[in-house]
């Protein structure tokens, strides 16, 4: 597919959708003239929330046939552009109203609605969550997901996106934090491997806290392409080729879709009240005591010698428990040179036991808790495996690394221990060539040998 030049605005609307319909038309007009094809706006562009309640929020909502929408549509077919904007609907019925994205097409037409599933705090006051599935729309431009600022916040909603085969996240926001712009855009992006355009309110009223800004082009690497002053209204455009979204492939790390598990991901569909974190909420007994946990954070790595490097993290669990730890953390593989365990991982399986019996016992004599990363060996099977290690020296748990990424490059200290000399199934736990980054391996999966 060619290039094509999209662009995000960011602007605060104020209480009249009137001049907002204008303000809007305004960047779309200029987002042409720049040759820009689509254009995405901000969250409720049509009007500022400075509702008492749902009534007035209902008053004042708009519906998908009146004055903005259609002005928009109007503004579309005469450009010929697509426009993505974030505007309050009313919903079914008074006093129901959605936080809604519409994406109207070069023609004027809506090509789809999103009303927003995962609110922020107030917005639950106000509105009300959709539960429609999600869609990708297919347009001239490529696939299009529509996002509304909390809705990337988490990674559920994106990913879902993405898997419908979205190359292009519009996003409208309305935020007041810097994390969107810091971390969870490019962050959606770069996790799906999607090109996320996302347009934010700035400014506001003087006395008030203001919107953020920061809007911003961010490509399925992570690169920011374009991005927005954090205080001060303005247009950003950008050049993208949406067929680079169909490339899953993280470099270094893996095919980020051929590495999932839905087998392991049974929980993040149940019901909030059959998973164990259901007992964790509301607030917490007035009579529930404190639980403070002091840990510590070991930073040891390989230097010298094994010996030397395990004596030292042998130390730190000793020093962690007198200065009253009760937690301690090792890095991973930290005993271990680069390439040294892809060069002989059953030699590095051999040294993990011994190092992991000297850790057991000197976290029973420091009274601390330790997580250390080694190498599990287990019928001729290498796995990448935290031990959690008690107290009382006793293996409490044991989690084996799941998603295992591509082989490393040379001279580089490998993410996971993989050899599985005879593939397994899903069941076993065990490493096999469908389970590490791509599908399509079905040879036995080996380390590479650094040169």
């Amino acid at each position: 597919m060619a290039q094509v030049r999209v662009a995000a605005a960011q602007f605060f609307s104020g209480p009249d959708p009137v001049e907002n319909l204008a303000l809007c038309d305004g960047y779309v007009r200029r987002a042409a003239a720049a040759g820009a094809r689509l254009v995405v706006l901000p969250e409720n562009s049509n009007r500022v929330r400075d509702y008492g309640g749902r009534d007035e929020c209902w008053r004042y909502a708009e519906d998908l046939s009146g004055p903005f929408v259609t002005g928009l549509r109007a503004t579309a077919a005469e450009l010929g552009v697509h426009i993505a904007v974030g505007v309050d609907l009313r919903g079914a019925a008074e006093p129901v109203v959605h936080i809604a994205s519409v994406l109207i097409g070069p023609d004027g037409e809506i090509v789809g609605v999103h009303d927003k599933h995962v609110l922020w705090d107030y917005e639950y006051t106000l509105f009300e969550p959709g539960d429609e599935p999600y869609r990708v729309f297919d347009t001239e431009l490529g696939r299009i997901g529509l996002l509304l600022c909390a809705d990337g916040i988490v990674p559920d909603t994106p990913r879902a996106l993405a898997l419908l085969g979205a190359q292009i996240f519009c996003n409208s926001l309305n935020s007041r934090g810097p994390d969107e712009l810091r971390v969870h855009v490019p962050l959606r992006a770069m996790e799906n491997r999607v090109f996320h355009v996302a347009a934010n309110t700035v400014g506001g009223p003087e006395l008030e806290w203001p919107w953020m800004g920061g809007s911003q082009i961010v490509s399925p690497d992570g690169t920011r392409l374009a991005e927005a002053d954090e205080t001060e209204p303005g247009l950003i455009v950008a050049d993208i080729d949406p067929d680079l979204a169909l490339d899953k492939r993280m470099p270094g790390v893996a095919d980020l879709f051929a590495w999932r598990r839905p087998d392991l991901y049974g929980a993040l569909t149940a019901p909030l009240d059959e998973v164990p974190a259901a007992a964790m909420y509301g607030p917490a007994p007035a009579d529930m005591p404190p639980r403070p946990l002091p840990v510590a954070v070991m930073q040891v790595s390989r230097f010298r010698s094994t010996e030397w490097t395990v004596r030292r993290a042998l130390g730190q669990i000793a020093h962690a428990g007198a200065t009253g730890a009760r937690l301690g953390v090792l890095p991973e593989l930290f005993c271990f040179a680069p390439g040294e365990v892809a060069a002989d991982p059953a030699h590095a399986a051999a040294v993990s036991r011994d190092a992991l019996a000297r850790i057991a016992s000197a976290c029973a004599d420091a009274k601390v808790w330790a997580a250390v990363h080694l190498v599990e060996e287990r019928a001729g099977e290498y796995f990448s495996t935290v031990h959690l290690v008690d107290d009382a020296g006793e293996v409490a748990h044991r989690y084996r690394k799941t998603h295992l990424t591509d082989a490393t490059g040379p001279g580089r200290p490998p993410a996971t221990p993989c050899r599985s000399p005879t593939p397994r199934s899903a069941a076993s736990g065990s490493w096999s060539a469908k389970r590490c980054g791509s599908r399509r391996r079905r040879a036995r999966w080996r380390w590479p040998v650094p040169s």
